[in-house]
């Protein structure tokens, strides 16, 4: 196929013969999409994981076995970002003995006179 022919095929068309397909798939559209925010709300635990922390392998692991497609991490992101308008989020780490009492004050006493 040479460039003009290329250019004279409508966006879907050019679509089915390219090697990427869209964005997100046909087949994660509106019912599955609803499906996988239910598994993902209720957590990477209950869906087996050892810790609550949703990694994109994780949930491309959860798309293949609960849905039968294949996401790379980054369809995977794209599901997320773009099918279900969810952005990238950094869990805040904080100590499980953190003592609120004891940073308090060391904040009055850094902030203190001086």
């Amino acid at each position: 196929m040479n460039q003009l022919d290329w250019s004279e095929l409508t966006r879907r068309e050019r679509m089915a013969r390219s090697h990427r397909g869209p964005i997100v798939s046909a087949y994660m559209k509106a019912v599955r999409l609803d499906q996988l925010k239910t598994v993902l709300r209720r957590g990477a635990g209950a869906a087996g994981y050892a810790t609550e922390l949703w990694t994109l392998q994780r949930i491309s692991q959860v798309i293949r076995k609960r849905f039968g497609v294949r996401y790379s991490p980054v369809g995977v992101w794209a599901v997320l970002r773009h099918g279900l308008g969810w952005s990238w989020q950094k869990p805040e780490r904080r100590a499980l003995q953190r003592d609120e009492a004891a940073i308090a004050q060391w904040r009055g006493r850094r902030n203190g006179p001086g």
